[in-house]
């Protein structure tokens, strides 16, 4: 009366992971949806405390472009350190979540540099879009705000 295919009981014999895989997965996904929102609104607020300096940048003659690569690297320092400090710390720990994991291992380098470019793009990204709204702006216009 309990006879089941063989590929019954395996389902069921890895349920448990696959839930705390996809749970893991969910969370790692808020986690860098949260982070980079911070980097966005962190350098956004930044880049807009900044406005006036930067329409005078504008103004004397400044290239749009380097006003922007000036605010991305402004940005990027930060995210930077935070992805050599976190990974160091998951490679650290990586050990704990050997049980966790199936089929891959812990410290697997094609995963951590995978991680690694996701967050390094994503907080790009999160730079980039204040730095390109920061060089639109018209320099005259801020210059008549103060």
């Amino acid at each position: 009366s309990r006879l089941q295919p063989l590929e019954a009981y395996v389902s069921n014999a890895v349920a448990p992971r696959k839930l705390t895989a996809a749970l893991m997965g969910l969370l790692a996904a808020l986690a860098l949806a949260v982070t980079l929102a911070g980097v966005a609104g962190v350098v956004a607020f930044t880049t807009s405390r900044r406005t006036h300096e930067i329409g005078v940048r504008l103004t004397l003659g400044a290239r749009p472009e380097a006003v922007q690569t000036h605010v991305v690297r402004v940005g990027m320092i930060p995210a930077s350190i935070g992805l050599v400090v976190g990974g160091v710390v998951a490679w650290g720990l990586s050990g704990a979540l050997t049980r966790l994991v199936w089929g891959v291992q812990p410290t697997d380098a094609v995963t951590f540099v995978g991680a690694a470019l996701m967050l390094v793009s994503g907080a790009f990204l999160a730079c980039w879009l204040p730095a390109r709204r920061a060089t639109r702006v018209d320099p005259v216009v801020v210059l008549r705000v103060d």
